[in-house]
């Protein structure tokens, strides 16, 4: 079939990027991947085991179906949409947290917050808690290497604009949870925590396209997907605010 990637963003260029395709006309504008039945790979993001670990992301699916939007596998570390638009995430079948149904839906922007601290699983939807899981087999996150969102088979593919993906070494609190829910930070608000950022802008690498990593240059390939540039115009990230500290 036909692959498609979408960029949306109004970010300065990255020293280590070959190319970057702006779209964005002004300020307001906030980064957005549309990435149409591929996906994507962040290298070597859990090379280490942390025994904290937090990931979370804006996410618009353009279609819902059991197993798309899968990244992972199990027993190791997995999360995919359902489709009820429930979202399940954990390490393996006997040790995972779904949402309720209707979770996700199909062209509405939803914030996800995994947050892993030891042997607690906690998702936040919006800033709210949503679904727990304690595993008495797994403790923390990683120790697999890549991160991959399937351009697979069958319904595996991600099929979804995404935005904001952020990947942290620490445990969010359900107040960080929140505070991030509507935040983006700044490219000089890099820490020590930060494990990769992207923002949502695609840049070209050898005539490839790749998310670009604000935070350490990781940049994340994207599989089988020609590269396409518009605006996406429907977009509630309008409603978030730019966080400068570097504390953040």
């Amino acid at each position: 079939g036909e692959y498609h990637v979408t960029a949306v963003y109004s970010e300065a260029e990255s020293a280590a990027s070959n190319k970057v395709y702006y779209v964005g006309k002004n300020a307001s504008d906030k980064p957005a991947a549309n990435i149409s039945k591929g996906g994507f790979t962040i290298p070597n993001v859990f090379g280490a085991n942390y025994e904290k670990a937090t990931i979370e992301f804006w996410i618009r699916p353009h279609s819902l179906l059991n197993w798309n939007q899968t990244a992972g596998n199990w027993g190791t570390w997995m999360m995919h949409a359902n489709s009820n638009g429930a979202f399940t995430v954990g390490w393996d079948t006997q040790n995972r947290a779904e949402t309720p149904g209707g979770t996700l839906a199909v062209n509405d922007w939803q914030h996800i917050c995994i947050a892993v601290d030891g042997r607690s699983l906690t998702v936040y939807v919006n800033g709210v808690g949503s679904a727990y899981a304690t595993s008495s087999s797994y403790s923390g996150l990683g120790g697999f290497g890549d991160l991959t969102f399937n351009a697979g088979s069958g319904n595996s593919y991600f099929d979804a604009d995404i935005a904001e993906f952020r990947i942290w070494k620490r445990a969010f609190t359900q107040k960080e949870a929140k505070d991030y829910y509507k935040s983006i930070l700044s490219n000089a608000c890099i820490t020590k925590d930060r494990l990769a950022y992207y923002h949502g802008d695609i840049i070209e690498i050898d005539g490839a396209p790749y998310l670009r990593d604000c935070a350490g240059g990781n940049h994340a390939p994207i599989a089988s997907c020609g590269l396409e540039t518009s605006v996406i115009k429907e977009t509630t990230l309008s409603n978030t605010t730019v966080r400068t500290s570097t504390k953040a």
